[in-house]
């Protein structure tokens, strides 16, 4: 016999507030008489939820209740107040940490980023990072993402080969050191929750979120929500296998096959084999102007200049890749996929390439383009995530 569990009066009371909240931003401006009217509630209900509203701040009232042309007074409408309160984002990648502070609404307010030096000395990197944007205002939470496998209702990192953390309570060792709850989450995985509130994503209930850096990861979306699996390792692509003359086994230690193949370190490394059979290669003259080694945007700019080497390298990665997006075009079924990471750097011709191979090996109706969020992405993530953690705001923004 199934057990039952009766709501709380302040489970109703937050699902009744979530209510209000969620029609007064889906209006932009709204009566109590018409929010009355729209939930079904009574207008005694309506304004007692209002009223601790008005108190938390969550909304504000617009207007002053002039007269109206026939005499009576017009009504006093009600906003969100997306300035009531802010929210940190931080995405750590596998080789910066970047963080913004933003209103409830989203709105990039300040912003800063690091250089990753270690696993060592990221707590404390992030420590300072939080000291530096929170201003005067009240500051909901933080939410990092963290490259690897997180445990979000552990609030730990299972397993992260970039910063060679393994089982680490990471929300743990921050709130008592910055006083504010701390929301982990896998970064790709905050990227895809970025995208979906506020970039490419926004009204798709259906897409990926690919991106490909130092490995290669994707967060899925599944009728609007974040997919995680059963162990929260779903969307760790970077271990899927293509073909045969692949290693006998992997651990959490390794790259996967599909990293070792098709992540920014394999091509890099490929471009790096043909330079010296290139000597007049666009990317002989980019490190030099630059004083850095080669970087994947740099193969992508001279893919688009029409430089032989980078051709040659864009071209091979490029089938490689395709066959990952059509596996998990096959597998998912999504209705966009969404290109990040080091993908937000290929130009028209890398994704003419990229849409017309991919639909050569899936012939399904899918869209595929580059993320509207850029390095952005797994910070607004981050401000979602604490948002969706939020009793009275969950469901409501994102």
């Amino acid at each position: 016999m199934g057990i039952y569990k009766k709501a709380s009066t302040q489970m109703m009371k937050n699902i009744n507030m979530s209510n209000v909240i969620s029609l007064i931003v889906r209006k932009g401006s709204i009566s109590r008489a018409d929010i009355a009217k729209e939930l079904n509630m009574s207008k005694s209900a309506v304004s007692s939820i209002i009223d601790e509203l008005l108190k938390i701040g969550y909304v504000k009232e617009e207007g002053k209740g002039e007269a109206s042309s026939n005499g009576g007074r017009k009504p006093i409408n009600l906003v969100f107040n997306p300035d009531v309160a802010r929210v940190i984002g931080i995405n750590i990648s596998g080789y910066s940490i970047r963080a913004v502070l933003s209103d409830l609404g989203g709105n990039i307010l300040n912003s800063t980023i690091c250089r990753l030096n270690s696993g060592e000395d990221v707590i404390k990197d992030v420590i300072d990072i939080v000291d530096k944007l929170r201003d005067q205002g009240k500051v909901l939470g933080v939410g990092i993402g963290i490259p690897g496998i997180v445990n979000i209702e552990e609030a730990s990192v299972v397993y992260s080969p970039a910063l060679k953390w393994q089982n680490v309570k990471i929300s743990k060792e921050l709130e008592k050191k910055i006083g504010l709850p701390v929301y982990p989450e896998n970064d790709v995985k905050l990227s895809a929750l970025g995208e979906k509130w506020k970039g490419a994503g926004v009204g798709i209930d259906n897409f990926i979120y690919l991106s490909v850096a130092r490995g290669i990861g994707c967060g899925i979306i599944i009728d609007g929500k974040l997919y995680r699996g059963s162990s929260y390792t779903a969307g760790e692509i970077g271990y899927m296998v293509l073909g045969q003359g692949v290693k006998e086994s992997f651990t959490l230690n390794d790259f996967g096959a599909f990293e070792l193949q098709a992540a920014d370190h394999a091509m890099v490394r490929n471009a790096l084999k043909l330079m010296a059979s290139y000597s007049d290669s666009y990317l002989h003259k980019a490190i030099n102007e630059t004083g850095s080694a080669v970087k994947p945007h740099m193969v992508f700019e001279g893919y688009e200049l029409g430089d032989k080497l980078c051709q040659k390298v864009i071209d091979e990665y490029i089938e490689l890749l395709v066959m990952g997006i059509a596996n998990l075009i096959a597998v998912i079924n999504p209705k966009k996929v969404i290109l990040g990471g080091d993908l937000y750097y290929a130009g028209d011709k890398a994704m003419d390439k990229i849409m017309a191979s991919v639909n050569r090996l899936a012939p399904f109706d899918v869209t595929i383009e580059k993320s509207l969020l850029g390095n952005n992405a797994g910070c607004i993530g981050g401000v979602a995530r604490v948002l969706e953690s939020t009793d009275v705001l969950k469901g409501v923004l994102i």
